[in-house]
């Protein structure tokens, strides 16, 4: 797990300094079982889901066992990431 530090400036003499944590972030989109309304040709209605994970390793083996299944049910794959979280301010980390 890696640790790091950033600061925050605010409207004062001196900054704040914060501890943050790198995570990683699989992302894949599930298909619901309810239908659009007034559709009636097989056409479901999906949601992006997100985990997160505190190592890259997790993060990998958790999109795998999504792959697998979905291949295991015969679906096919419409969308699966993983990525490294970004840090949500100006700093470089």
């Amino acid at each position: 797990m890696k640790i790091f530090g950033f600061e925050i400036k605010k409207f004062e003499q001196k900054p704040t300094t914060m501890q943050a944590v790198e995570t990683w972030v699989v992302s894949w989109r599930s298909i619901s079982s309810e239908r659009y309304s007034g559709l009636n040709d097989g056409i479901y209605n999906t949601k992006i889901r997100f985990n997160t994970f505190l190592s890259e390793k997790s993060a990998l083996d958790y999109a795998n066992e999504l792959k697998m299944a979905r291949m295991l049910l015969g679906d096919i794959p419409i969308y699966l990431e993983v990525y490294k979280q970004k840090t949500p301010t100006n700093v470089g980390a």
